[in-house]
């Protein structure tokens, strides 16, 4: 059975966005023309759900209309499918009547390289069937020599890699500045960055030895620096074993927020609260007085609206971490120091949500229409105000 999304009966594989021209236009495309257009990426994914009942690997409008002849995606650069999105044309999506018909839609669409094994096992029999040309053929393999599969060895310098050039100090100074410059802070008194006079901070959280939370990009391991001691308390609940390090500390990080164990691929969350018992932790860490950094880390929003209000008096900034790097959630640099996180006003794509019982009542607002947006279906794509719906986005 495929997993479904939350409360919708429906899964990514054979959803069917129902999108209007101009909603398309105005808002769903700007993005990726902006990448495929202005940016010139070498490369384009179509998607397992359909739009407007076309599967995207299979749709002419998308990849030929728009893409290639529209945008200008150049015949050097290629059109790759998700993985198994191919497959997805015939099944579950039903598009054609046979697994033969799928592939050849593809191919005459534009996806030149099947991310599965669809192509391989039904393009013989296209061809055999006439439903596609040699001439086809070759253009989906024109288009591969641009990623140099038919090179000469002597010219791919990735082939001649090895584990020498793994981890190397390059590397882990662009993974670090990678972390750092994905930082964001959604707060900061003026804490930020922390005086040089701080030697002592307590790490104190479910985050604060994490190697499994990790695993998203690398497991962890901490460095130990030379300019200030850590003391770590790894715990999800109130503990009286961090009392002592947080009371001895010139500052407390705290390190929470969410992991793959509440949300993740195939996983959706029912809501964007701080899960179990974290905020009544924070808020013990606060009472203590020390200047308190919280470190929010997962890759979506959380209701920060408690911890930036006066509700929590002590917290002095929030640095929303994402999925942290490998070995540089807690490095120095990322509390004081001229890599310090820019705020949130300056660099943010995210519009950050509240939870449901800080939402405003929208009934009060616009006579029957939903309280919540949670009564608003999320594969309707509509953004305009309807008879169901008081609007999406930022634009209503």
């Amino acid at each position: 059975m495929l997993p479904t999304t939350w409360k919708t009966g429906s899964y990514r594989y054979g959803f069917n966005a129902v999108i209007t021209t101009q909603d398309l236009s105005e808002y769903y495309l700007p993005s990726f023309q902006s990448c495929y257009r202005d940016a010139k990426v070498g490369a384009a994914i179509c998607s397992y759900n359909a739009v407007n009942v076309v599967p995207s690997c299979a749709d002419t409008c998308l990849l030929q209309d728009i893409l290639r002849d529209f945008w200008g995606f150049a015949q050097d650069r290629w059109i790759a499918s998700n993985c198994d999105a191919i497959a997805n044309i015939y099944d579950p999506h039903d598009y054609t009547a046979s697994p033969q018909q799928a592939v050849a839609d593809a191919l005459m669409t534009g996806a030149d390289i099947d991310c599965g094994t669809f192509y391989s096992e039904w393009l013989p029999t296209a061809y055999s069937e006439s439903l596609i040309t040699e001439t086809q053929l070759r253009t989906a393999l024109t288009h591969q020599y641009a990623l140099g599969y038919f090179d000469p060895i002597e010219w791919q310098p990735y082939r001649t890699y090895n584990w020498n050039k793994v981890n190397t100090p390059e590397a882990q100074q662009l993974a670090y500045q990678a972390a750092v410059k994905g930082i964001v802070l959604l707060k900061n008194d003026g804490t930020l960055p922390l005086a040089s006079s701080v030697k002592n901070i307590a790490f104190i959280g479910p985050w604060a030895d994490a190697t499994f939370k990790c695993r998203a990009t690398k497991r962890v391991s901490y460095p130990t620096s030379s300019a200030l001691s850590w003391e770590r308390c790894a715990t999800d609940t109130t503990s009286p074993t961090c009392s002592q390090p947080q009371q001895e500390a010139d500052a407390v990080s705290y390190a929470g927020g969410i992991d793959l164990t509440i949300e993740a691929e195939y996983n959706d969350r029912l809501d964007i609260t701080w899960p179990g018992n974290q905020l009544e932790l924070i808020a013990e860490l606060q009472a203590v007085g020390n200047p308190l950094v919280v470190a929010q880390s997962g890759g979506g929003q959380l209701d920060d609206t408690m911890l930036k209000a006066n509700t929590f008096m002590g917290i002095y900034s929030i640095r929303w971490t994402k999925f942290v790097d490998y070995r540089h959630l807690n490095r120095s640099m990322h509390l004081y120091g001229p890599d310090t996180p820019v705020r949130v006003e300056d660099r943010h794509c995210l519009t950050f949500l509240v939870a449901r019982s800080h939402l405003v009542d929208v009934s009060q607002l616009l006579n029957t229409r939903p309280t919540t947006s949670t009564e608003i279906p999320m594969i309707d794509m509509n953004l305009r105000p309807n008879a169901t719906s008081p609007g999406r986005t930022y634009k209503w």
